[in-house]
C-alpha cells in the first residue's frame, strides 16, 4: 500500500520513510519523524490523508483511547486501514490503564444486522476486515525448531496475550 501511514506510539519498532510511514512518539528517539503525545488530539494530520495507521501497543496506556480512535477515524481516507495492538484481557503491568477483550471494539465498528428498525449508530464508523486473538505459547515454533516437522498450521494453545483489530473506515 503506497500512501501516508502512521506509526502512532512507535516507540523502537520504527517503519521505513520509504514505504510511506511517518514515526510518531511522544518523545525524541532514533527514527522518530515527529513528537507528539496520542492524548493531545486533534493529531496534527488533515481529514482524509492517511491510507493506513497502526497503533502498537499504545491504547492500553490511555484513559481516553476513544478519542484516539475518533481522531484516527478522522485523518483516515474512505477505505483506509486502521491495525490496533493491544495485550488481551486483564495484564497488570505499571503503566497499563486499560484492558481489551474481542468486545471492546463492538461500539466502533459494524458488527452485522441490528434489531428491526434499530437504525445505525453513529458511532459505528469502522468496519472489521478481522480480529485474531494471539496466544503466548508458540507451539508451531516448536514443534519445528525441536521436532524438525512444520505443521501445516498454527496450533492455537496457550493464554491469550494480544488481540488484534484491523478496521477499515467506512465509505460513505
Amino acid at each position: 500500500m503506497t500512501g501516508l501511514k502512521l506509526n502512532l506510539g512507535c516507540g523502537q519498532d520504527i517503519r521505513s520513510k520509504e514505504e510511506g510511514w511517518v514515526n510518531i512518539d511522544r518523545q525524541h528517539g532514533r527514527g522518530i519523524d515527529m513528537v507528539c503525545n496520542m492524548h493531545d488530539t486533534p493529531l496534527p494530520f488533515a481529514d482524509s490523508t492517511v491510507d493506513y495507521a497502526l497503533a502498537s501497543h499504545v491504547l492500553e496506556h490511555m484513559h481516553d483511547w476513544e478519542k484516539l480512535m475518533l481522531d484516527v477515524h478522522r485523518m483516515l481516507k474512505p477505505g483506509g486501514v486502521f491495525e490496533i495492538r493491544v495485550p488481551y484481557g486483564l495484564n497488570p503491568t505499571a503503566y497499563h490503564v486499560r484492558f481489551f477483550d474481542e468486545h471492546t471494539m463492538d461500539l466502533f465498528i459494524d458488527a452485522g444486522p441490528r434489531e428491526p428498525g434499530g437504525g445505525l449508530d453513529p458511532c459505528v464508523i469502522f468496519d472489521q476486515v478481522s480480529v485474531k486473538i494471539n496466544r503466548r505459547f508458540p507451539f508451531r515454533w516448536h514443534m519445528i525448531h525441536y521436532l524438525h516437522v512444520k505443521p501445516p498450521y498454527a496450533f492455537p494453545i496457550g493464554p491469550k496475550s494480544e488481540i488484534v483489530w484491523i478496521l477499515r473506515k467506512k465509505v460513505g
